[in-house]
């Protein structure tokens, strides 16, 4: 029974063992070694996740077919551009050529990520195929396969031969599917860049033949001129701007959505800050204040137009609709605007919309050329009834815009006599000119007054939180600024004109030309460009250190315990940042360092002896900013003088006197001079007081009247103690001095006069004689 028992046992475990270990059991039922079945196993796993993750992607083909339905949508476009190119002898105009280069600019940065995406494509191709041949020559490698008489292994042996069949299948599809595409993308790309040619050698010249008369007299002028009437003419300018407006956005989505989103949160985040600081100033009550909402959009907003890429004319177009909304809003709301301005403005916006309605049209007709007329008679008539109003009511920039005013009647008077004539062309562009010219000009003059507000608020806030001698950098800063916005707000005014007048490509491609012209001087290579970009930083880092010192003073004024640190090392940040950009406008520029080194180097010793002075105040500047012997807000007295130093400049220091003014002291003399420090590192002074007390008077009653005197005066710290001591005994009486330390170093003068003023009428109360004198350590 027991020999029964352990039969069964053993049995049972023997089987349990081979379900248990079913690789040991192949191994074993194998003819072949042990080792071979070992490394086909380990080949067959890698060969599976191999095709476990390539299979799953070529068998969608979802990148393939995104690629080719991109490829096929920018063919079908090319086609219906082709005709226009074909009819070329067709009477067309500039917007027409300029829509459909800014259309073909879009193709063409379409087809650059096209190129990106199908060569990763053709990259992932050919790996696959390499990884199809390692396999092949895996198979020849491992002829024991065909020795392998398991089914399980068989099995899967033969299911990875099959799947790396399809994808070799799939991948030789492919890659005829690639061929076919790059085919095509070489055909498009060769169509855009022929025509993106074509199209700039075309308007280059109707631009030269702008002056040139191009069509009859109005009053000449017939129907059967125009192959098309004004009706037609609109409705093929909606399909191809739509057309074009679907292209843009399809192809720009992500980043208009960025452009919308950013527009609103710095809309609000304005909106919200001018609510919260609520700055009462009477230079501040501007739009900013009425609408603070709109003015806020109208800042965000206005930059679309410029940072936007390769936008169709009539997205732009939009933009400066929803502009001119604002401003009308805006202008509407104010109060100060007389209400026929405001009459006047409203005509006037209509006027614009009529202009920009009538420049997106891509043909010409007889009908637009009238509707011209009458557009640039109300554009006279409007200039000159805003002229008489400007003269009646007295304005701001009542100068400035006179001048907008006559330019604005002189465009439109001279398109209104070319359209006449015949310079249909010439007529047009006069007319977009006029009108953007005073609309852009009003446009940046709110988008100025607006954003000087904003950055005169936020001085202001600084403003009443800085002491009253630091204001004056504040101010300095204000006026820099307000300058820098009115010099950027001109040089976009002028781009915006001679954008319109056809001639800012030309300009910008002449000044180019001319600031990336090489200038050698001996072996160094330079060229104006880089001496622009060099002073530029050096101006922007100048500009930068000087904020973040206002920034430095307005959180110590805020937070001194915080800030102090900061503070006292705003010398070292200004040289800094100072330093930094000096090293950045070197490498921006590629102006050679190690040769200006050399110069510099050269030149040291004569200007170390001219300039002695100076480099010593400097470098004492720098020394007092690290070791610290004193601090910003510490009271000093050097040279005769005593006050709080209110600032450690580069060359000096200013301290602030009790009596008033600031007296500058270079730093050089704050090292080389005995200097008296009446505070510690934490803003405490000691003061000292002498008394001279009778000798009738009880010692123990005046120690104790001195100690509630000392303990009741707020000024007064209480660690450390005050200390009395008895000086002297002379005839006259007992003399004491008592020390007691001032918690407000800048406070020091009132707070011992409190405490003298405390003694006297303490001692009076108690019936105590004495003779004081007063000295100051």
């Amino acid at each position: 029974m027991k020999q029964f028992t352990v039969l069964v046992f053993f049995i049972l475990f023997t089987l349990l063992r081979g379900y248990s270990q079913p690789v040991d059991s192949v191994k074993k039922s194998l003819p072949v070694p042990e080792t071979t079945v070992i490394s086909v196993m380990s080949e067959l796993e890698k060969q599976n996740s191999q095709t476990n993750q390539i299979f799953p992607k070529l068998e969608s083909e979802t990148e393939l077919k995104t690629l080719r339905l991109k490829l096929e949508t920018i063919t079908a476009s090319l086609y219906d551009l082709q005709q226009d190119f074909n009819n070329y002898q067709d009477r067309v105009n500039y917007r027409k050529i300029k829509s459909n280069y800014i259309f073909l600019n879009q193709v063409n940065a379409e087809l650059n990520r096209l190129r990106n995406r199908i060569s990763e494509e053709v990259t992932y191709n050919v790996k696959v195929d390499s990884m199809t041949s390692a396999f092949s020559n895996s198979r020849t490698h491992y002829k024991s396969f065909d020795m392998i008489k398991h089914p399980e292994l068989r099995k899967e042996y033969e299911l990875v031969i099959n799947k790396w069949n399809k994808i070799d299948s799939i991948n030789k599809r492919n890659s005829v599917l690639l061929e076919n595409l790059q085919g095509e993308f070489t055909n498009d790309n060769v169509i855009v860049s022929d025509r993106r040619r074509e199209a700039w050698s075309k308007m280059e010249e109707l631009n030269e033949n702008l002056w040139n008369k191009d069509e009859p007299g109005l009053f000449n002028a017939r129907s059967a001129n125009y192959p098309r009437s004004f009706i037609v003419a609109i409705k093929e300018t909606l399909s191809r701007s739509d057309l074009l407006f679907k292209y843009y956005i399809s192809n720009q989505a992500g980043f208009i959505v960025v452009i919308i989103i950013a527009c609103l949160l710095i809309a609000f985040w304005i909106n919200y800050f001018i609510k919260k600081q609520a700055v009462d100033v009477d230079d501040l009550k501007g739009y900013l204040h009425r609408q603070p909402f709109l003015s806020s959009l109208l800042i965000s907003v206005s930059f679309i137009p410029f940072i936007l890429k390769s936008p169709p004319l009539i997205f732009l177009d939009l933009v400066w609709a929803l502009v001119g909304i604002i401003i009308t809003l805006l202008i509407i709301s104010n109060n100060d605007i007389p209400g026929k301005l405001k009459s006047l403005w409203l005509v006037s916006s209509v006027v614009f919309f009529l202009i920009g309605a009538t420049d997106v049209l891509i043909y010409s007709s007889l009908a637009e050329r009238w509707i011209t007329m009458v557009i640039n008679m109300l554009c006279v008539f409007i200039g000159f009834y805003a002229y008489q109003l400007i003269k009646t009511y007295s304005f701001h920039n009542g100068y400035t815009t006179k001048i907008l005013l006559a330019l604005f009647v002189i465009f439109g008077t001279s398109s209104l006599v070319y359209n006449l004539l015949g310079y249909s062309s010439l007529s047009k562009v006069l007319t977009m000119t006029g009108s953007y010219l005073i609309f852009a000009a009003i446009a940046l003059i709110l988008f100025t007054q607006i954003l000087a507000d904003l950055i005169k608020m936020l001085f202001k806030v600084i403003h009443t939180q800085a002491s009253t001698s630091f204001n004056t950098e504040i101010d300095s800063l204000l006026r820099e600024f307000t300058i820098l916005l009115n010099m950027f707000s001109f040089i976009v005014w002028v781009s915006i004109v001679l954008d319109n007048l056809n001639i800012l490509d030309g300009l910008t491609a002449s000044l180019s030309l001319f600031l990336n012209n090489p200038i050698k001087v001996g072996k160094a290579a330079f060229t104006p460009w880089s001496i622009v970009i060099f002073f530029i930083i050096i101006w922007v880092s100048t500009l930068i250190s000087r904020i973040a010192s206002v920034l430095t003073e307005y959180g110590y004024n805020i937070n001194r315990e915080a800030f102090s640190s900061l503070k006292n090392s705003k010398l070292l940040l200004k040289i800094g940042i100072v330093s930094f950009g000096l090293i950045l406008g070197f490498a921006a520029s590629g102006i050679p360092i190690d040769k200006l080194a050399i110069i510099i180097s050269a030149l040291s010793v004569g200007i170390g002896f001219g300039l002695q002075s100076l480099i010593n105040n400097l470098v004492s500047g720098i020394i007092i900013s690290i070791e610290r012997p004193v601090r910003i807000g510490d009271s000093i007295e050097v040279m005769g003088f005593s006050g709080i130093i209110r600032d450690i400049g580069i060359r000096s220091s200013r301290i602030h006197t009790s009596n008033g003014p600031d007296i500058i002291i270079p730093n050089g003399e704050i090292l080389s001079h005995a200097l008296i420090k009446w505070t510690v590192n934490n803003g405490q002074r000691i003061m000292d007081i002498s008394l001279m007390i009778k000798y009738k008077a009880d010692l123990n009653a005046v120690y104790e009247l001195i100690k509630d005197v000392f303990k009741n005066s707020a000024g007064v710290l209480k660690h450390p103690e005050p200390i009395i001591n008895i000086v002297s005994i002379q005839a006259a009486g007992i003399s004491i001095k008592c020390y007691f330390w001032c918690g407000e170093s800048r406070n020091w003068e009132n707070t011992k006069t409190k405490v003298l003023t405390d003694l006297y009428y303490a001692f009076k109360k108690e019936g105590i004689d004495l003779e004081s004198t007063n000295e100051q350590k």
